[in-house]
């Protein structure tokens, strides 16, 4: 059933005309050019930077478009993770656009212009592609080929698309007359300016009826439009052809059994000693060196537990992956999520002394919301021990995003100034 329908999208894709592609790739190079490199040269003032950040956001808005096009409507994509993906994006992009102008909140903002492209190129090699969330290295190895080859390798495939593209050879001025054309185009980009700048009143004339376009600064448009259009022609003709999936085929590689339970007892082995340390000192507080509070003891700990924590999941779901998982391993990673377990509450522990010590900024907000989506990774990492159909990377991903656009919408700035306020009333009223 799934060959069928596979085979019927790409008939469908192949009896797509053969502009579709070259046109929306044209459209997205103007685009590009108009809101992307005029939104970065309008950058003087917060005015301005506001406007550059709208313009920027439609561009995205633009790009996300097509990605529903290529997936939805392309009959590739109905599943809940695309749709999911999908608002989460366009939630990251409305957040955008509608708090750029705040005056605050500068260490998100800078995070989501970050955020954005990324998770746009992640849907859209999910969208053109038969990937399930349970190929999570196949979709993130097609993500780095987005960026570094699709958008060349498919630059030739344009010769060919324009030779489907047939004029009627019983008017052959039609023909002569774009080539003719396409060649007299750059050449009066080049002597236009020359001629404005031997005479004056040529020049004054010119620039009328450019209606304020100089020669040369259309030009350099020109090639920037044309420049980028190619790019993201290879780009979606890749797409389009299910280029990206070429690494499905390859085997997966399992390691045996022994060998992750060695590894696993010898790094699980150091997690128990830590563990250990944490229920004495931290937990019961059964004493601290002289000279130590239990603020400055929790300061330099809980981002590198949070961090300890992050790559422990990351080793759980690679054991997942490529093991011969049996019962024997089975205990074994469940011994690590519980001593990861012991390890996230520690470093919660930690970061809330810190905090009570030292009260909120925004790395130790981005710390405490990261604690609970491990938390909550560490939940849903026990249900993939005995649920073997849990997609789990592909879930965490998924929900990274949404716990990523929920801490925007949180407004954090002014979620910090709260916190500290109310903070320094309480320790005002214990006084």
């Amino acid at each position: 059933m799934r060959n069928d329908s596979a085979a019927s999208v790409t008939r469908a894709e192949r009896n797509r005309p053969a502009y579709l592609l070259p046109l929306i790739a044209l459209a997205l190079g103007i685009l590009f050019d108009r809101l992307v490199i005029n939104g970065f040269a309008a950058v003087d003032g917060n005015v301005l930077i506001a406007r550059a950040d709208r313009m920027i956001c439609a561009f995205w808005f633009c790009c996300l478009g097509i990605v529903i096009w290529m997936g939805a409507c392309g009959g590739k994509r109905s599943d809940a993770a695309f749709w999911v993906g999908t608002a989460g994006c366009a939630a990251l992009i409305a957040w955008f656009f509608i708090n750029n102008t705040d005056q605050g909140n500068y260490e998100f903002s800078f995070f989501a212009r970050v955020a954005i492209p990324l998770v746009l190129m992640t849907l859209s090699q999910y969208a053109a592609s038969s990937f399930t969330l349970k190929d999570a290295g196949m979709i993130f190895a097609a993500f780095l080929s987005g960026w570094f080859v699709q958008p060349f390798s498919g630059i030739k495939a344009l010769s060919g698309v324009f030779g489907k593209i047939k004029i009627r050879e019983q008017n052959p001025a039609v023909r002569n007359g774009l080539i003719g054309l396409l060649i007299a185009l750059p050449m009066l980009a080049i002597i236009l300016p020359l001629l404005s700048g031997a005479d004056q009143m040529f020049g004054y004339y010119i620039s009328q009826l450019s209606l304020g376009f100089h020669p040369s600064k259309i030009l350099l448009h020109g090639f920037a439009i044309l420049f980028a259009a190619v790019l993201f022609f290879s780009f979606l003709w890749n797409l389009n052809n299910g280029v990206g999936q070429g690494i499905s085929a390859r085997r997966q590689t399992r390691l045996d059994t022994e060998i992750w339970g060695v590894a696993l007892i010898i790094i699980m082995a150091v997690y128990a000693f830590f563990c250990s340390i944490q229920f004495a000192h931290l937990f019961a507080r059964s004493g601290l060196p002289s000279g130590f509070t239990y603020a400055e003891y929790a300061r330099e700990g809980f981002a590198q537990t949070v961090i300890v924590c992050a790559i422990n999941m990351i080793l759980f779901g690679a054991c997942m992956r490529f093991s011969q998982r049996g019962r024997f391993l089975s205990v074994l990673l469940a011994i690590l999520l519980a001593l990861t377990a012991v390890m996230l509450f520690s470093g919660f522990i930690r970061l809330k002394l810190y905090i009570d010590a030292f009260g909120m900024t925004w790395l130790r907000l981005v710390s405490g919301w990261f604690i609970i989506y491990l938390a909550v990774v560490l939940i849903l990492s026990c249900a993939r021990l005995f649920l073997e159909k849990i997609p789990l990377i592909g879930v965490c991903a998924v929900l990274l995003l949404i716990w990523f656009a929920a801490l925007g919408f949180a407004n954090p700035d002014m979620f910090i100034e709260n916190f500290n306020i109310a903070a320094q009333r309480g320790a005002m009223q214990l006084k």
